[in-house]
């Protein structure tokens, strides 16, 4: 008879040694080198990548989550991306932002990768309230390019029924750097995607009240064209818009 051995037990992170014990299990989940080999490509980091699988970490996350784990956000120096990952997770699932929010500006220091910024788009602290919003925002003033990005994933996942707010305040964002870019080009692609009757004339509007570049707009609007949930004469109008 097979039994499947749970690792999941004692999870508790009160100091050095049981971080190393975090950090051992880590490696123990390793899947292979084939899977390290492709992490790599797609997230495009300058972290160590042990090649922990998404669903296995949130495992684990969930178990540090249930024990003493104040110490986890202290510990470590964060130079694997599954160790960062992890953190993040473990902050996903606390429901105050004022456990949240100064641990997470702080986590969002080392990012590098959009992985690390996009996993937080599942807060179950964010409520929509002005405080959560204010947050977001205090983000994209920052130097960080993945700081930057994070404030435009948060304001597009948790803000966007007041789409016309966000974008005056995503317009004053003043970093131009590639994943910053994609960002707002993905949150203009949601906000046509979940407004596709009016997406061509939102479109317009954005192109000529706002100060978003050629990439962006252009982006944004190939990718809301991808999406399914708008009708192909729309696309085409879209289309249309796109700046030479």
């Amino acid at each position: 008879m097979f039994v499947k051995l749970v690792y999941y037990i004692d999870m508790n992170i009160e100091n050095q040694s049981d971080y190393e014990k975090f950090l051992l299990l880590l490696k123990q989940k390793c899947a292979d080198q084939a899977f390290i080999d492709f992490s790599r490509k797609i997230i495009n980091t300058q972290k160590q990548i042990i090649g922990v699988r998404t669903p296995e970490l949130k495992k684990i996350a969930k178990e540090i989550f249930k024990g003493n784990h104040e110490r986890l956000f202290e510990l470590g120096d964060n130079s694997a991306f599954e160790e960062v990952m992890i953190k993040g997770f473990v902050l996903c699932l606390h429901k105050d932002p004022e456990y949240v929010f100064p641990r997470l500006v702080k986590l969002a220091e080392v990012f590098d990768s959009w992985a690390e910024v996009d996993l937080n788009a599942g807060m179950k602290c964010v409520k929509g309230t002005k405080n959560d919003y204010d947050f977001f925002c205090s983000l994209l003033s920052s130097d960080k390019e993945f700081v930057v990005r994070l404030g435009v994933v948060g304001l597009m996942k948790f803000f966007l029924d007041d789409y016309e707010r966000v974008l005056t305040d995503i317009d004053k964002v003043d970093c131009d750097k590639y994943y910053v870019n994609m960002a707002i080009a993905w949150l203009i692609s949601e906000i046509l995607i979940k407004n596709s009757q009016n997406a061509v004339e939102i479109a317009q509007k954005i192109i000529k009240n706002h100060h978003f570049n050629v990439f962006v707009i252009n982006k944004g609007i190939q990718k809301a064209c991808e999406s399914r949930r708008i009708d192909e004469n729309i696309k085409q109008k879209l289309k249309e818009l796109k700046i030479k």
